[in-house]
């Protein structure tokens, strides 16, 4: 996989080492330095390692800074909660 470059190829190498690592990779909706889309095609291109669900792709309303809207940082705090009781 030498085409892979920097932390999308971490990820890989995280997620294949250690099978209880769960991942939750959170955007906000209107976020144009890190456009969720790319995020999602990264998840939904990880190798099937055991639960597909180990990498996560969430998106909020908001902008790069989603989590200084009071809704957005409750659920952020629910989805982060919610993945850890399943560890």
């Amino acid at each position: 996989m030498g085409f892979l470059r920097g932390s999308v190829k971490e990820l890989r190498e995280a997620v294949a080492v250690d099978p209880k690592l769960n991942v939750l990779i959170v955007h906000g909706w209107g976020d144009l330095s890190c456009p969720f889309m790319a995020s999602v095609l990264i998840a939904d291109q990880m190798p099937i390692m055991g639960n597909q669900s180990r990498v996560r792709v969430r998106e909020y309303p908001g902008g790069h800074m989603f989590y200084s809207r009071g809704p957005s940082q409750l659920a952020l705090r629910s989805d982060a909660v919610k993945m850890y009781a399943e560890h």
